[in-house]
């Protein structure tokens, strides 16, 4: 053999490690040779070589921003069933994280279109009713006979805090009105139709009343439900279905009836009748409420006409306090002003304007909780009393008053 020089074996050692895996390719031996073991690096570097070659269909990025979720009708709320949070209570709306006191500005904008009324009570009404007690009624038949359409029966304050910001479970737009009044107070069905019972975390313990074409109202955090009563069954418009309480997520808080209305929509001038139990919009509740008031006080009149005149003398009604049925606490007289428990629940959870709605609440509370009429009468009898007391000491001291002194004393 050919001794090759030192530069010329290096380079042939070269050229057959060159060919070497051209041989093994086409000699069919290559399967037979092991790979070496990869190492992490080697993994991590397949890992990313295979996604790469072979990435799965990704939807090209949007060119604009999406479009913003329409904010004129809101959001509906979950579907009413048995043992579920439901209603703008059981969380619809925005759930962002928001800090408590934050309010977005989209939401603002939001809050700031609504064209707000001012709060109101129900004192006209129940001031309407001591006349119907006045002629025979017992407090409970009074209030039954001429609350009409209103939720609560008894005294109950509200202001018009439709979307206002609400920060529990999470963030999200008041779709309801909050009805405050004292804890037990009976809470009434506000039209003809079917009744469910629900029980959840948020909305407490909640009933419905759903109408015939679809209609319903929801009114949650209630203390108790009325004994015997069960979903499904019909009730009559101002039948009681409750009582005003603090359950669920109202705990601790001011008692208070969270109340949504949910009508059938309406197409054309006819309402479209929907299935009981269908998910229908939220709208804002104040201006029935305040309607209800008007209407009901403008009926008590008629009211009195078809009462029957009482059997017993009409004195033996008054004096002392009165109880209703089963013992409760009676709303006459109605509270002379809203409690102050009120004040700290609506400006926690709307520190935007409750406590400016609340502080109106209050203005009208304290006027109209002046009796005008009696004031009148007590100054009448003062200037009475002290003009009779001058008549007298005038009859007893006149004759030994000299006549200088009669004369500067009068006139």
């Amino acid at each position: 053999m050919r001794h090759l020089s030192p530069r010329n074996a290096k380079r042939a050692a070269l050229a057959v490690l060159a060919l070497s895996p051209m041989a093994v390719g086409t000699g069919g031996v290559g399967a037979q040779v092991p790979e070496p073991a990869p190492s992490s690096t080697s993994t991590t570097v397949e890992a990313i070589t295979t996604t790469t070659t072979a990435p799965a269909p990704v939807e090209p990025p949007p060119t604009s921003l999406p479009a913003p979720v329409p904010t004129t009708a809101p959001t509906a709320p979950q579907p009413p069933a048995p043992k579920s949070d439901v209603g703008e209570e059981g969380g619809d709306g925005d759930v962002s994280v928001v800090p408590r006191g934050v309010v977005p500005p989209e939401a603002r904008r939001i809050i700031n279109s609504v064209r707000r009324s001012p709060a109101n009570n129900s004192r006209k009404l129940l001031n309407a009713a001591k006349a119907l007690i006045d002629v025979g009624l017992d407090e409970e038949q009074a209030i039954a006979a001429s609350f009409g359409r209103f939720p609560v029966g008894g005294y109950a304050t509200f202001t018009h805090d439709w979307l206002f910001p609400r920060y529990t479970p999470s963030f999200h737009l008041h779709k309801g009105t909050d009805i405050f009044a004292v804890a037990g107070t009976p809470v009434r069905a506000p039209a003809d139709g079917q009744l469910k019972l629900s029980q959840g975390a948020v909305g407490g313990l909640s009933a419905y009343v759903y109408q015939s074409d679809g209609t319903y109202y929801y009114m949650a955090h209630l203390r108790s439900f009325v004994a015997g009563q069960r979903s499904g069954q019909p009730v009559k418009m101002g039948d009681v279905v409750g009582y005003v309480g603090d359950s669920g997520n109202a705990r601790g808080g001011a008692p208070h009836v969270h109340f949504e209305i949910h009508p059938a929509p309406v197409r054309g001038d006819k309402v479209r009748a929907v299935a009981i139990g269908t998910v229908l919009p939220a709208v804002d509740p104040k201006p029935y409420l305040d309607t209800w008031l008007a209407e009901a006080v403008a009926g008590v009149p008629k009211l009195l006409g078809s009462v029957p005149r009482p059997s017993r003398p009409l004195g033996a009604v008054g004096g002392g306090p009165r109880t209703g049925r089963a013992g409760r606490a009676t709303t006459f007289p109605a509270p002379v002003a809203p409690p102050r428990a009120q004040l700290l629940w609506v400006s926690s959870a709307s520190p935007a304007g409750g406590a400016l709605a609340f502080a109106e609440a209050e203005a009208m509370n304290a006027a109209t909780e002046l009796d005008w009429s009696r004031l009148a009468q007590q100054q009448q009898a003062s200037f009475e009393a002290e003009r009779t007391a001058r008549a007298r000491s005038d009859a007893i001291l006149g004759p030994i008053t000299p006549e200088p002194l009669r004369r500067n004393g009068t006139g």
